[in-house]
């Protein structure tokens, strides 16, 4: 039985070439510069949950790869773009600071099974306290608008899903932790636009609601999508350029696959 990735079925959404790359023929894409950082910012957070990562070495460490990064050939949008990620990022790495707790469950592999289909995974971060499961996906992203966030949420939704059915009698807390940010008067705020003289905030906390209504919307949409991707054929022209590579951000930014979309149009 095949098993599906979340991101394989947000592939599929975000452009249908691009999965027939991916997941047909099987020809991945490259990195870009988020993917590339956020591995390396997640994994030095995690380093630092677990000890084996002081912040100063993550600093370094996040520099180091940066310019490894860019020797790839990697690009960003602009200077400006570039010295706001960095800044954010070390600002985050430099004050990174969370509590101890024993259940610390990192990169916590899944599985699950919803409408027939097997559903995998890894689990950024959950840890118990009392009686209450937290769940955490770090995100070194923009934040989320209000009308995009129902949608960007589903993965951590799916993941509530799953620890519930695991431990049913506990009450599940799925969090955000928007890395270039910090919380400020109970808003997200830019850890770019702090000065030397602001207090220490907390991180960039944003809870996403764990509701019933929730469950099912990310049930039907896993269901619908493996349904919908079961129907296509190999046949590479049922598998279109979704978006314009010329123009597209996703295209010109975040997808491995745009020189080879280019050269096909």
């Amino acid at each position: 039985m095949t098993k599906y990735s979340f991101s394989r079925l947000e592939t599929f959404h975000n452009c249908k070439r691009a999965f027939y790359n991916d997941y047909v023929i099987k020809q991945r894409g490259g990195d870009n510069v988020y993917s590339y950082c956020g591995t390396v910012t997640h994994e030095l957070a995690q380093g630092i949950i677990q000890d084996t990562e002081t912040n100063d070495g993550a600093v370094s460490k996040f520099i180091e790869a940066i310019d490894e990064m860019e020797l790839m050939g990697l690009e960003w949008m602009s200077d400006k773009v570039r010295d706001n990620y960095v800044e954010a990022v070390t600002h985050f790495l430099n004050n990174y600071n969370p509590d101890q707790n024993d259940t610390y469950r990192i990169e916590d592999y899944f599985e699950i099974e919803i409408g027939g289909y097997v559903l995998r995974g890894y689990i950024d971060l959950w840890y118990r306290v009392g009686r209450k499961i937290y769940i955490v996906d770090y995100k070194t992203s923009t934040k989320f608008s209000a009308k995009d966030l129902p949608k960007k949420s589903r993965q951590l939704i799916l993941y509530g899903i799953h620890l519930s059915e695991k431990y049913p009698d506990y009450e599940i807390i799925l969090q955000f932790n928007m890395m270039k940010y910090v919380l400020k008067k109970g808003k997200l705020y830019e850890r770019v636009k702090l000065d030397i003289f602001d207090e220490d905030y907390p991180d960039g906390i944003l809870e996403v609601n764990y509701t019933d209504e929730a469950v099912m919307e990310v049930k039907e949409y896993v269901t619908n999508t493996i349904k919908q991707i079961k129907q296509m054929s190999d046949d590479k022209n049922e598998w279109t350029m979704d978006k314009d590579p010329k123009r597209d951000f996703f295209c010109k930014n975040l997808c491995g696959h745009r020189l080879k979309c280019l050269s096909e149009i």
